[in-house]
């Protein structure tokens, strides 16, 4: 019988669709050895770190807040790209922030780009977290302390919403060399080197 070439990610969500006793019958099956050493080579796109909650500044300031300030700011900024700017600070009006926000985080785990990853999370229907969220989520680690941040260099991403509703992508990340955060924004569309072992967040609640 002509096999022919299948991903790892296709045969999985086949098996998935199967009834617990159907996947009981094929793991018991005379191809388990085969099967469990196919499937132990999966590797999933994402997969679940943890949840963080914070509670936004209902007074907040994006513009005072997202500023390049290292001595002696309360959340070290060391840089913010032309490009969080255009897309994000200026000529555009944020939601205000709710009182309490909640985060499940993802390790990335293999080179994605930002569609797949998106789908991975739930597509469109995810909630969009609003810049008073990211900016609570950096006050809990503003001098890079311990916490669900990347503090190594690596990129700790979120999916935002931006001017007329386009979908922008933000990258918060810890220049060591410069002492503080390294903000930028980009359009929906980087492909993310699973070498560099980025992190992303979505907004439960």
């Amino acid at each position: 019988m002509e096999t022919k070439n299948v991903s790892f990610d296709s045969v999985a969500a086949l098996i998935r669709e199967l009834t617990p006793i159907e996947q009981l019958a094929l793991v018991n099956s005379d191809n388990r050895p085969k099967i469990k050493e196919f499937l132990s080579g999966i590797k999933l796109i994402i997969t679940l770190a943890g949840t963080v909650t914070v509670r936004p500044d209902e007074q907040f300031n994006k513009y005072e807040f997202f500023k390049v300030n290292t001595n002696g700011a309360p959340v070290k900024i060391a840089h913010v790209t032309d490009k969080f700017k255009q897309y994000l600070l200026y000529n555009f009006d944020d939601c205000p922030p709710k009182s309490r926000t909640t985060f499940s985080y993802y390790d990335i785990n293999k080179d994605s780009l930002d569609l797949s990853i998106i789908g991975k999370l739930g597509g469109d229907a995810i909630a969009k977290p609003v810049l008073a969220d990211i900016a609570a989520l950096m006050q809990k680690q503003a001098n890079s302390e311990n916490g669900p941040f990347l503090t190594n260099g690596d990129a700790n991403i979120f999916f935002v919403n931006g001017i007329g509703g386009a979908r922008r992508i933000v990258e918060v990340s810890w220049f060591k060399e410069l002492c503080g955060w390294f903000i930028n924004a980009d359009l929906i569309w980087s492909e993310y080197d699973c070498g560099s072992h980025p992190r992303v967040f979505c907004r439960i609640f």
